[in-house]
């Protein structure tokens, strides 16, 4: 891989924010806990969001606070946070001249009690409401699909119990949470300390930013930077030869990069809301891609045009993979089904149904007969494609099972949780044989490098190699403080491509 200069950078902060956004992610990510982890998705998209508002950048504020409001709502018995985000993005509404979604906004806000004064333009009629908000498609765009304009919160799919987080995000930001009826100022203790340490920070930091806070750990350094994306990256796929890579992200595009060159080859367009995971087809140079517009598409790379268009999930599609032989695709998502397609002719195989709730990950097996999928039912399930029936369950997990692996040889299962840890399991029998635990946040990602070395990577921003005869880390690199909700390696674990807070991916060398 070839080091170029780096391009710029698409968008910017304050210098002041960004060093107290960093010091305050990276302070309380050691804590490591499974609550902070959820807490911190809807903080920091939440603070973020008000100093956009702050700044007057109005259009990515609303980006933040809405994806703030959808977060709250996962957060169960914490009206708190959702008030916190409701009243945010109702201002932010005043100050855009946005009656209708105001509107909305406040009408969600009386179903959970709020009551308005005389600020930014009084008590509103309630018979002036709009008469069914839930068939609003402006609310349904602010507030998702939860929302039956009464105030209540309705699951993804119906008899499907399951959060909404296929968004890996994660800073940690709040405004004040406090429930007297008139909105508070955007301000909050955690911002306040960041904001009283940024001097002595600027002291330590250096040209590369902020000093390792995991001490240990080596430092990462960044060759190259992929600028082009307009939202959050969700899903990265890197080439067998370690080339080229895919992303997909929030903009609901999917982008093609020449890892040599830092340039981006082609953008693909089609999906409908965010792209959730986007793979390489293992032969020809196809791809697929998962979308929470309810399907799976299958690409040509050389053209640039959509070939297949997979039609079948009842809900958010999460993920999606190959076959070893790059015949069949298999996918999941939020209705709770996994659905095996012909990849050639984009019609439905099998589907495979049993109260898996939401479901996260799913892989093949190397011979291609079986696949395995989690969720967050906390438990990996193993199929067979010849009955369409569940071979066993593989359960220890104590929180939504995010990924799954099968190794080269067929033999070992590995699957990684919301509960911090990796579990390495024996395929055949069901037995567990390592628990891989150190990271200190959600685990984004993990890889066999080989039969015994495993490399993974983490909201805590570490990749972290192990050694799978002890279960013990071997080593753990520090990813500087740009974020981590998504992350790939290359087929020798010498490089790892990131997605920043920034919207940008950031390629690393991994010394």
């Amino acid at each position: 891989m070839t080091r170029v200069p780096r391009p710029g950078i698409s968008r910017s902060f304050s210098t002041k924010s960004c060093v107290a956004i960093v010091l305050s992610v990276g302070c309380l990510t050691l804590v490591g806990t499974e609550s902070f982890a959820q807490d911190s998705i809807w903080s920091s998209y939440n603070e973020i969001g008000i100093k956009m508002y702050e700044d007057k950048e109005y259009d990515q504020a609303e980006k933040f606070l809405v994806d703030a409001v959808r977060e709250a709502e996962k957060l169960s018995g914490d009206n708190k946070k959702l008030l916190t985000s409701l009243r945010a993005l109702r201002k932010l509404y005043i100050a855009m001249g946005k009656s209708s979604q105001r509107t909305q906004i406040e009408s969600r806000l009386r179903s959970l009690g709020e009551r308005f004064d005389t600020e930014g333009g009084g008590e509103r009629d309630p018979a002036k409401l709009t008469e069914d908000p839930a068939s609003d498609p402006t609310l349904k765009n602010i507030l998702g699909e939860d929302f039956d304009g009464k105030g209540l919160k309705r699951t993804r799919d119906e008899g499907t119990k399951s959060d909404t987080n296929d968004k890996p995000r994660e800073r940690e930001f709040t405004i004040s949470t406090a429930s007297e009826s008139k909105p508070e100022e955007p301000s909050t203790e955690a911002t306040q300390e960041a904001s009283r340490q940024v001097e002595s920070t600027r002291r330590l930091a250096s040209a590369g930013g902020i000093p390792d806070l995991l001490g240990g750990s080596k430092r990462a350094e960044e060759v190259l930077r992929l600028v082009g994306h307009t939202g959050y990256l969700k899903t990265i796929d890197i080439s067998a030869d370690g080339n080229r890579a895919l992303t997909g992200a929030q903009d609901n595009s999917i982008r093609y990069w020449n890892l040599k060159t830092g340039k981006e080859i082609k953008t693909f367009e089609g999906h409908e809301d965010d792209v959730n995971c986007v793979v390489f087809s293992p032969v020809g140079n196809s791809a697929a891609s998962a979308g929470s517009d309810k399907t799976v598409r299958v690409w040509d790379l050389d053209l640039g045009t959509e070939l297949k268009k997979l039609e079948g999930h009842q809900n958010l599609v999460t993920c999606v993979a190959f076959s070893e032989g790059g015949g069949n695709i298999v996918s999941g998502g939020y209705d709770g089904t996994v659905r095996i397609w012909d990849a050639t002719t984009g019609k439905a195989i099998k589907v495979f149904d049993g109260n898996l709730g939401t479901v996260r990950c799913v892989a093949f097996t190397p011979d291609g007969d079986q696949v395995v999928s989690g969720g967050t039912d906390k438990a990996v399930t193993l199929w067979s494609l010849r009955d369409g029936k569940a071979i066993r369950k593989f359960s220890g997990h104590k929180n939504d099972v995010t990924g799954v692996l099968v190794s080269r040889d067929g033999t070992k299962l590995l699957s990684w949780s919301r509960d911090l840890t990796m579990q390495l399991w024996d395929l055949a029998t069901g037995e567990p044989i390592k628990l891989l635990q150190g990271h200190e946040n959600w685990i984004q990602r993990a890889m066999f490098l080989s039969d015994d070395k495993l490399i993974s990577g983490s909201l805590d921003k570490t990749i972290r190699l192990w050694d799978l005869n002890t279960g013990k880390e071997i080593e753990s690199y520090k990813v500087q403080p740009f974020g981590m909700w998504c992350v790939g390696f290359t087929k020798k674990g010498d490089y790892c491509l990131t997605g920043s807070d920034d919207y940008s991916t950031r390629v690393w060398l991994l010394p």
